[in-house]
């Protein structure tokens, strides 16, 4: 979901720093998060942005928390039909259609 939602945000700087939780499940390539989105950002974009890792105890880091807690609104709109917060925030959110 990175690469789908901040690559395009961030091509365009010298440097990133991304704050992850330090359990990120590495891709299937066996690469970590940060080494697959560096790989995504250089080859497939052309940019020469570079992400800087700083993983960290979500629950040491409000960023995090609220990231979590964003995406659980989300995820509980589209898969539970629960659109409570969802509608709340929904003026605040855009919708991204991947494959249909």
């Amino acid at each position: 979901m990175m690469r789908l939602s901040i690559l395009d945000k961030i091509k365009t700087h010298a440097q990133c720093t991304l704050t992850r939780d330090n359990r990120s499940v590495k891709v299937a390539s066996g690469n970590s998060c940060c080494d697959y989105l560096q790989s995504i950002m250089w080859f497939d974009l052309s940019s020469p942005t570079l992400i800087i890792d700083d993983p960290t105890h979500s629950h040491l880091n409000e960023g995090i928390m609220l990231s979590d807690w964003l995406t659980n609104i989300v995820w509980s709109h589209y898969e539970d039909g629960d659109s409570t917060s969802f509608t709340a925030l929904a003026g605040h959110l855009r919708n991204k259609t991947l494959f249909f």
